[in-house]
């Protein structure tokens, strides 16, 4: 039997100095913002998402950059979420996207990742808390504008 060998990649990992505990969404947004300006204008015109992980006593372990798209669309692959989820013992992870465009509001593709995430985590007995997306000057968060999608 032949196996397949896969290649996963992390784009960028951010580790977080100090002790961050997340109780709102505007804990995750302190540090997103940080991350999102120091990176270059052109970098910031496209749609990119990363994941928060964060331990069981809610704190931040790790920010990572897992997958860089265009300006309208970027994919996540689940394996290299997860994978980095587990390697560093995290049970809970918060998905940050930005929206190039400045809006923050979900489209139908956004809800779908953010099952498609919730689903995954499922299955390794791990939880997606919220799903943050950042426009120009606010941002949405689904924990809290649509609590039941969790």
């Amino acid at each position: 039997m032949r196996t397949k060998k896969v290649k996963l990649q992390v784009l960028q990992e951010i580790t977080v100095e100090q002790q961050h505990k997340v109780a709102q969404p505007e804990d995750v947004m302190e540090i997103m913002q940080k991350i999102i300006m120091l990176e270059p204008k052109e970098v910031q015109a496209q749609e990119r998402i990363w994941a928060v992980l964060l331990g069981n006593s809610q704190m931040i372990k790790k920010v990572v950059l897992v997958a860089a798209g265009g300006f309208t669309e970027c994919h996540v692959d689940l394996k290299v979420l997860l994978r980095d989820a587990l390697i560093n013992g995290c049970g809970r992870i918060i998905l940050v996207h930005n929206h190039p465009s400045g809006d923050p509001m979900p489209s139908a593709d956004d809800v779908n990742l953010t099952d498609r995430i919730k689903r995954g985590c499922q299955t390794v007995d791990m939880k997606l808390i919220d799903h943050i997306i950042v426009g120009s000057d606010r941002f949405y968060s689904f924990a809290r504008e649509t609590p039941g999608i969790f």
